[in-house]
């Protein structure tokens, strides 16, 4: 979260919102047509911490679900510090989530939810913090925003794409509500893993869910170093429809570094 608002401002609200148990309207708490999908532990040899991963063809791994609400309010209760953040991340005062300050999110519910109102410096201190990176370049590092759609070189369009092959996670073709978008969303989230054929077809890349909707997912390629430029968000959300859920959207969908939205949260990825 920017320094927008303090932090003693935002713990106080924070505290007031899980003590009346609300739930902002951005999370409606909405639940898949199928239930949630057990994706089980991490395989390939990924670590298993802050999420189940799963491990790629180009040789990284990256989280199968988006981080869910339940795993960033643990990881929020061992009280991370903001020390040791780099320079464009400096004005973040703290790592929660900006719906504890506009409506309440009610700590203990929707937990298998992903996780919104997260800006870009939230996202990367989580994936540190679990000894993984923010997902971004092949290999680590940041992805250049020019390589959006390049499957050699951004982690997060290698495993939506299968390797350059698809349009949509699903395949080449749009196929209406394979993945939780509008209008079948409501305006709200709804549990990571609940449409199980949000997924790729080819089983190198099938073990992960929501490239599409549900929440749209900080990427690390942003146009600059500095607190206000601008960083991508893939996938779409529950906010979109055919072409936001594109593998390729990234060319048109970004937000400033330090800005939050209820249907932005990411995932992470390692090697």
């Amino acid at each position: 979260m920017s320094n927008s608002a303090t932090a003693a401002q935002t713990r106080s609200a924070w505290a007031i919102a899980a003590l009346l148990g609300v739930v902002c309207s951005c999370d409606s708490g909405t639940t898949g047509p199928t239930g949630p999908v057990d994706v089980g532990p991490s395989t390939g040899g990924c670590p298993d911490l802050g999420g189940s991963m799963t491990r790629l063809p180009e040789g990284f791994c990256i989280d199968r679900t988006e981080v869910t609400r339940g795993a960033y309010f643990a990881w929020l209760d061992t009280g991370p510090t903001t020390d040791g953040q780099p320079a464009e991340c400096a004005a973040n005062v703290d790592f929660l989530p900006t719906c504890a300050t506009t409506g309440g999110w009610g700590l203990d519910r929707y937990l298998d939810n992903p996780v919104g109102c997260v800006d870009w410096c939230d996202a990367r201190a989580y994936c540190e913090a679990h000894g993984k990176r923010l997902c971004g370049r092949v290999g680590g590092g940041a992805n250049p925003m020019d390589d959006y759609n390049d499957a050699a070189q951004s982690e997060w369009f290698a495993t939506c794409s299968a390797g350059g092959e698809n349009d949509y996670v699903f395949g080449v073709n749009y196929v209406k509500d394979r993945c939780y978008e509008s209008p079948e969303s409501g305006w709200g989230t709804t549990g990571v893993a609940t449409h199980p054929e949000c997924v790729s077809p080819d089983g190198d890349y099938a073990g992960v869910y929501d490239l599409g909707g549900n929440v749209a997912e900080w990427e690390n390629s942003c146009n600059g170093v500095g607190a206000d430029a601008r960083c991508r968000i893939r996938g779409g959300s529950f906010k979109h429809t055919a072409n936001g859920l594109r593998c390729d959207a990234g060319s048109t969908l970004s937000l400033p570094r330090h800005s939050t939205d209820d249907a932005v949260g990411f995932r992470c990825c390692t090697d």
